[in-house]
């Protein structure tokens, strides 16, 4: 299960509330039909869904009220990992990044957004980092991992 956001608030007197997504891109959550509390475990039913500037605004089946909606205020949700590995890019934070023989270089620390292309951020095993585009000219994906396509120099 990976946490995808937290209720913030109630939006409507229906129980609709402000959902905050974890990840800047979140795009993906527009089609679930459903969140999983993550701590309980508990699966709840998505009756509609709304992107906003702010995150979402989610109604639940079952949740009819402000006074039934704020139970959930604050709390997170999951959704299985197959639902979102692959739909966000902020999953690779912490990843390992290869080289062309599969030895650890270094691990993915940070992302940034330019509006072309995502830049990552590897600090290597020196404690050097070094910033290197996202993009398929230097990286492959193959599966969960992360190979760096340009040889080590």
């Amino acid at each position: 299960m990976i946490t995808v956001g937290t209720f913030r608030r109630v939006v409507k007197k229906d129980g609709t509330m402000l959902f905050k997504p974890a990840f800047r891109d979140h795009d993906f959550l527009e089609d679930i039909s459903y969140l999983i509390h993550s701590d309980l475990g508990t699966k709840w039913d998505i009756s509609d869904i709304k992107k906003t500037a702010h995150g979402f605004h989610i109604k639940l089946k079952g949740v009819n009220n402000n006074y039934e909606a704020g139970f959930f205020i604050d709390e997170e949700f999951a959704l299985p990992d197959e639902l979102v590995e692959g739909r966000t890019v902020d999953l690779v934070i912490g990843e390992d990044v290869l080289d062309h023989n599969d030895k650890v270089i270094g691990k993915v620390r940070s992302l940034s957004q330019t509006p072309s292309y995502i830049i990552l951020e590897i600090e290597r095993e020196s404690g050097e980092t070094e910033l290197v585009p996202f993009t398929e000219e230097f990286f492959e994906e193959d599966g969960n991992r992360i190979r760096l396509k340009r040889r080590e120099q």
